[in-house]
């Protein structure tokens, strides 16, 4: 069985990724901030019932760590990693008025969260898989 995880599933392009993966056959897993985003997207896509979906927000470092032990627990490994969500953004507005706190704190999260993601998927990626 080939194992696909895309984070941020719900909607837009992750919720395409989904879809898209399900249809090459993939068991695929995904993970929100909003249960009630993944069950919006499985009333318009019923073929979505056979996806693992666990509530997850990854700017939450205890959330991702517990998203990849499930993951590592349930499955063993992932062949596919799409890293797609993006958390919560502190720095709304036009980027030449946001407030300079406000665009650190939404790059440092938005780049660790990603990292914690990768650091997490490389270690249950066998040969050949792909992020």
């Amino acid at each position: 069985m080939k194992i696909a995880l895309v984070t941020g599933g719900s909607k837009g392009i992750g919720l395409q990724t989904v879809i898209r993966l399900l249809d090459l056959d993939y068991q695929v897993i995904t993970c929100s901030r909003s249960k009630l985003s993944w069950q919006k997207a499985v009333d318009a896509h019923p073929e979505l019932v056979s996806v693992d979906y666990q509530q997850a927000d990854i700017a939450n470092q205890s959330d991702i760590e517990s998203l990849f032990e499930y993951i590592k627990q349930s499955y063993g490994q992932l062949n596919i990693a799409v890293n797609n969500a993006s958390p919560a953004l502190a720095s709304r507005g036009s980027f030449h008025s946001v407030e300079n706190s406000l665009l650190k704190e939404t790059l440092n999260v938005d780049f660790w969260s990603q990292a914690l993601c990768l650091k997490q998927e490389l270690q249950l990626m066998p040969a050949g898989s792909a992020i």
